[in-house]
Order: structure tokens, then sequence, then C-alpha cells
């Protein structure tokens, strides 16, 4: 199975400023979204594809003086005991393979949200929002599980994309990345004056554009093993199993694992 970011040359622009995305408590689309290419599927059987979130840096950071930097130790990710709000499922899952691999598949109506609610009724899998700290660093993971009545034998498998990571604002601090959300995003509004740039700016991101590329990447065995019990502790809360087989591997589309289910 092949799994490339299609607007990677997008994200590379924002990765160069460090990426923000806004948190609110009613939820907030990100910009870039994720937007994928997948191939490689069985074209008549059923997959479901979401996101979930793992922490890229362990503090909590602040803005100063033009440069992120570490401030103080950060917040445990998932929150311990917290079902709900973690994952975000495309809306068109469950499909088959044939319809994973005919077409992109972005992420646009994907939403950051600050609030917490671990007890909420509605299961995580039909949430439109993931719960996310503000003021940390996070990689999206994106996931594919195959849904099949012999659950042992269930293909799954989760990929992340260097330079696909951000920091999580209550507004963006960065004027610079600010620019460039208003230049790449054409639905993006400014809500205060444009001309008075002497503190964050907040604006609205809906449609981004669409670019097809390849990514290629590289990680190391160190931070690829943080991704595979990161990533593996995610998936056990979100489908209630745990992963008995995890391999871990460098891919050009980003960091890889696999797990069977038991």
């Amino acid at each position: 199975v092949g799994i490339s970011l299609s607007n990677s040359s997008t994200w590379r622009k924002f990765s160069r400023q460090n990426t923000e995305m806004i948190v609110t408590k009613v939820g907030r689309r990100m910009f870039p979204t994720l937007s994928l290419d997948i191939q490689g599927l069985d074209p008549a059987k059923k997959y479901e594809v979401y996101v979930t979130l793992m922490l890229a840096d362990r503090h909590t950071l602040k803005y100063q003086r033009g440069v992120w930097l570490p401030n103080g130790q950060g917040e445990v990710y998932p929150p311990p005991g917290c079902t709900v709000g973690l994952a975000y499922v495309h809306p068109d899952s469950p499909a088959p393979g044939k319809h994973w691999t005919r077409q992109e598949v972005a992420f646009m109506r994907l939403k950051l949200t600050n609030k917490l609610d671990c007890f909420a009724s509605e299961p995580a899998r039909n949430g439109t929002m993931i719960f996310a700290y503000s003021m940390h660093k996070y990689l999206p993971v994106v996931h594919i599980r195959e849904l099949a009545k012999n659950d042992a034998a269930a293909f799954y498998t989760a990929v992340t994309f260097p330079g696909t990571e951000f920091i999580t604002v209550t507004a963006y601090q960065n004027p610079e990345l600010t620019d460039l959300k208003i230049q790449f995003n054409p639905y993006a509004k400014g809500i205060r004056n444009q001309g008075d740039r002497s503190g964050p700016l907040l604006i609205d991101s809906f449609r981004p554009p669409c670019r097809l590329c390849t990514s290629s990447s590289s990680s190391s065995s160190s931070s690829n093993s943080s991704f595979i019990q990161q990533c593996s502790k995610v998936f056990s809360r979100f489908v209630g199993t745990t992963c008995s087989r995890i391999t871990g591997a460098d891919a050009q589309s980003g960091a890889v694992m696999g797990c069977r289910r038991y």
C-alpha cells in the first residue's frame, strides 16, 4: 500500500515558518489540510481512513522575539482515560478500496478543538473534531484499517509525513505565517485590521488549494520508535484493541507502522 501527500509542496512552505493551527472550543478547520493519494488497496474490500494526532514535542511552547521556544513540560497526550475526541474518520468511511484509490482523499472538514470532553455521548469515530492542547506541537497520523469479519487478519497501517507538524495556538503568532495563510487559502478572512500587524491575527480557514506531487522523507530509528509507541496507544484506545505485532520502517511516504489485532 502506498500513501503520499498530494499537497506536500504547500505543507513545505508552511513548515519553513513553523506551521500554526488555530484551536477553539467550537473547533477550527485545519489549513493546510491533509490531502492524500492512496494506492494498492484491494478494490473489493472495505476500509476506513482516519486521522489522529501524536505529540511532536514534549514541551509547551511560546513565541518570543520571532522564535518558538520551550516553555515547560507539556501535557500528556492522549489525555489519560479519554477515549473520545481523539480521531477524525473521513466521512466516506467505510468504503471499498477502489473508492479510496480512484481519487484524492482530502480531510477538508477536520477541525481542531481545545475543549476536552472525555464523557461526550458521541463516539470519537463519528465526531468532526480532534482535541488538542494549545501551545503544543503535533504530528498528524493517517490510519487505514480494513473492515473484515476476521479481525485477526485485518489489514492496518498508519503513516506520518515529515513537514506536517504544527503548533496549536488560539491566535496566530508569526506574521509571516499569517501572510502564507492569506496567500494560499482563498477562503481566509481577517477578523481585524490587516494594517495593524503589532499582534497576532486570527483568520478563518476553509478549502485549501491542492497540488499533486511526491513527498520523500526519512526518519531516525528513535523518532520512528516513538511514533510506533504513541500510534499504537491511540489506535488501541480508538478501536478498543491492542497491537500484538508492530513493525516500523522508513518509507518514501513517511514513517510506517503496521500491526495485527488480536
